[in-house]
């Protein structure tokens, strides 16, 4: 069998289950507090909409043409020269990394270039009554600043714009550094602002500090409530807020599609960030492209120039020599030997412009750090896979590590120095290739110039006059073809140039995205301010639970013990008096009552004439006025009844029958008065009392002799049932006594008032002394407010609803 120290702990299944019911009318019960939280949660999140600066956010979308990007550098598709001029150059997005292409969109490089563009040195804002606006465009004044004097970064210049056209300019700061916009650079030292004055709009303001004017737009409308105020950025902090704003992102996975979005406080502003980003961002590689076709188109008329000389030296010792010896024609022999030379001289021609780019490339590989723009092979007709490819791979490696430099700054950092050591490994491939290409290419010279040997041979044996006139056309021709082979090539970089177009393409311009602001997030708010309005009150009312160390609800009693509740009282109107059931039998407030003296039926069964015993674990737990009522329903039904008195420390019935406490128990124990001298009668014929009597001095000692079971047996002599109001349990030990010698014992728990403690310390103490016959009434319920703690509804169980106010018991 369970006892009362082991009920906490050994819960059947049933009592572990969660009370949803409960739960629920535990809400129910307290709904106005609930009501009331929430409306404060959504009263300050409508102030939180209200008073937050509005975010915005604007998207666009750029496509990187990423389809080509398995296709070896130098490989011709198309069979098109163009095409592999182009592809040689490591330009198209093929060559390029998807990946790289949206690091280059956030780097440090293009955004600064990017605002470099823009009119954003400057931001106004203007004050409203709960948060602050950014103003671009629309801002009632400009800011024309001296950009070859410092200006103060960071400070905040208030406008106060008045009734007769005059701007009031305020400014303080005592660590104010200064910038320079020429060489974008910020003093080491602070400077200490301090301006105050009246102005004229127009005229400039002018200080060691700063040196700005001040403009009216012309379409401004006066506002005289209306408060404004601007500061200058600094690049660097203009990048680095922006940067931080970006947003960079594949909208799917796979796809090449670049989805840009910021975060901004004004739509206007930007939009026109993000559309002049990606307008940077397609014209970089278009002046890349741009750049290196150039460098080729240089390249080739270097050539160009040197050839030329020659080949007009040559055209003209031709001519004179055909004047002066009147030389029209070859014969058949002579022609026939110099179109053979004439077709060795074309491929030597070639040869040699090679040879002059195979020493280019070694001379620039050796005399550069930086490898960012190497004229490719394929511009000069050169169709090694090799070489091409480890050219495109230099290139791309190059324009990483310069985009990692402009993201991250740091020469040191270890991806830098990785792909630096990437790039000496190529170079050094690279130039080992050249210089393998370079004597291939030596080699194949020496071989053409002994082809041509042999041909010297058989012109020996011609004419003299025909044999140093081949000799003339063999160097016209030699540079003629070279000089035709450069224009041709030439002609293929001017046109490759001229047809440039960015590689990747805008598809959406910046727009705003959706029509709420992300912050503050309007509804998410208002759902967060009602979940906490719920949240809020639900926890409060658990912690008091939780924290609360007296008896509330009938569980409560139960995770004590398992004696059982004979019932519940209820709160009742302040100024009904104590003596309720002899002055009020019939109210509805009598009803817990009369149920509990049925239920004391059953305790008492085959006792003629039962003795019950009203005890509390501590005083102002309502013990007297329970046990009055008790004793009057026994009154009340016809049993002959007395209600005896015998809490000798701290007498309380004589008050509520208003009595002299004269004699009672103390004096008829002590042998001063006789029984019957210490009965009063009262309004009820079958109800008696006796009550406590005068204090004595030691009212332990005295109830615990043999003279009290002796009283009792002779008040049984008379009364039928005998009622005692006795002494707290928790506060003395003389109550142990009467409760043995009591049929059925009553502890008082006060809803609210009794300690949990307390409480499961005097069962303790009554199972130690084998009290057993005990039960619980839990007094002074207050069903109207927390009609579900008590586990009845508001009916209570008995046929009567009770939604009484609070009042005092004693």
């Amino acid at each position: 069998m369970k006892t009362p120290l082991d009920y906490n702990f050994f819960l059947s299944e049933e009592e572990r289950k969660i009370d949803f019911k409960k739960i629920f009318f535990r809400f129910i019960g307290n709904l106005h507090w609930i009501i009331l939280s929430i409306a404060i949660a959504l009263g300050l999140a409508y102030g939180v909409n209200h008073i937050i600066t509005p975010v915005y956010k604007v998207t666009s979308q750029v496509l990187i043409q990423n389809e080509n990007k398995n296709l070896p550098a130098g490989s011709n598709q198309t069979g098109n020269g163009t095409d592999n001029l182009m592809q040689g150059f490591g330009l198209f997005s093929g060559i390029e990394n998807f990946d790289n292409q949206t690091l280059i969109l956030s780097s440090y490089s293009l955004l600064y270039n990017t605002l470099q563009s823009l009119d954003f040195k400057v931001s106004y804002f203007k004050i409203n009554r709960f948060f602050t606006t950014e103003l671009y465009k629309n801002s009632p004044f400009r800011i024309l600043y001296d950009s070859t004097h410092v200006q103060p970064i960071g400070v905040k210049f208030d406008i106060k714009i008045l009734s007769d056209g005059m701007l009031k300019i305020t400014a303080r700061n005592k660590n104010a550094f200064l910038y320079n916009y020429q060489t974008n650079e910020k003093s080491d030292s602070t400077a200490n602002i301090n301006l105050s004055k009246i102005i004229v709009p127009g005229i400039p303001i002018k200080s060691d500090q700063y040196s700005f004017t001040v403009m009216l737009d012309s379409n401004y409308r006066p506002d005289l409530n209306a408060k404004y105020y601007f500061f200058f950025n600094s690049m660097d902090a203009l990048v680095k807020s922006y940067k931080s704003q970006l947003g960079v992102k594949a909208p799917k996975k796979g796809a090449t599609m670049v989805e840009l979005s910021l975060l901004v406080r004004n739509v206007q502003k930007g939009t026109d960030f993000l559309n002049k980003l990606m307008e940077v961002y397609l014209n970089r590689s278009l002046n890349k492209k741009n750049e290196l076709a150039s460098q080729t188109i240089n390249f080739i008329e270097q050539q160009l120039a040197e050839v030329s000389d020659s080949l007009m030296t040559a055209e003209k010792r031709k001519q004179d020599f055909q004047s002066s010896r009147k030389i029209t024609d070859l014969t058949f022999q002579a022609q026939q030997i110099s179109n053979e030379v004439s077709d060795i001289e074309k491929e030597k021609a070639a040869l040699d412009a090679q040879q002059k780019y195979y020493i280019y490339l070694n001379n620039y590989i050796q005399g550069h750090s930086e490898l960012e723009s190497i004229i490719a092979p394929s511009s000069m007709g050169i169709d090694d896979k090799l070489l091409n490819e480890l050219i495109s791979q230099l290139n791309t490696l190059s324009q990483q590590k310069s985009m990692l430099m402009s993201s991250l700054r740091k020469k040191d950092h270890p991806m830098v120095r990785k792909l630096d050591a990437q790039i000496q490994n190529i170079k050094a491939t690279l130039a080992e290739n050249s210089r393998n290409i370079l004597r291939n290419s030596q080699i194949a010279l020496a071989q053409i110039n002994k082809r041509l040997g042999h041909y010297e041979g058989q012109i020996q044996r011609l004419p003299e006059t025909q044999r140093k006139f081949i000799g003339l056309e063999r160097k016209f021709t030699l540079n003629n073809e070279i000089y035709t082979y450069l224009l041709q090539r030439r002609s293929e970089a001017q046109i490759s140039k001229a047809s440039n177009s960015p590689d990747n393409e805008i598809i959406d311009h910046a727009v705003l995205f959706g029509n709420d602001p992300i912050r503050p997030n309007i509804w998410f708010n208002y759902l967060i301010a009602l979940l906490l309005g719920l949240i809020v009150p639900a926890v409060v009312i658990n912690l008091q639970d939780v924290f609360n160390n007296k008896i509330i609800t009938r569980d409560d009693v139960k995770n004590i013990t398992e004696k059982p509740i004979i019932g519940h009282v209820l709160h009742i109107k302040e100024g009904i008096p104590e003596t309720l059931m002899l002055e009020k039998p019939n109210s509805p407030l009598t009803e817990p009552f009369w149920a509990i003296r049925n239920r004391l039926n059953y305790f008492t069964a085959g006792v003629k004439k039962p003795v019950i015993t009203v005890s509390s674990s501590f005083s102002g737990e309502g013990k007297t006025f329970c046990t009055i009522n008790i004793a009057t329903t026994y009154a009340l039904s016809g049993t002959k009844t007395i209600l005896v008195g015998f809490d000798l420390r701290n007498p309380k019935l004589y008050k509520a029958f208003n009595l002299n406490n004269e004699k009672g128990v103390s004096t008829c124990l002590l042998g001063m008065t006789t029984i019957e001298e210490s009965i009063h009668k009262t309004a009820h014929p079958n109800l008696d009392i006796m009550l406590s009597g005068p204090i004595p001095d030691n009212p332990a000692q005295l109830i615990s002799s043999l003279r009290t079971p002796a009283l009792i047996n002779k008040l049984k002599e008379k009364y039928d049932c005998i009622v005692i109001d006795s002494s707290p349990l928790g506060l003395v030990s003389e109550t142990l006594y009467l409760s043995r010698l009591s049929d059925a014992n009553i502890l008082i728990a006060r809803q609210s008032v009794t300690d949990r403690e307390e409480l499961k310390n005097c069962l303790m103490e009554a199972e130690v002394n084998e009290i057993n016959n005990l039960s619980i009434l839990i007094n002074d319920v207050r069903i109207r407010k927390n009609f579900y703690r008590y586990g009845y509804s508001d009916k209570y169980g008995y046929g009567y609803k009770y939604q009484h106010n609070h009042i005092g018991q004693n």
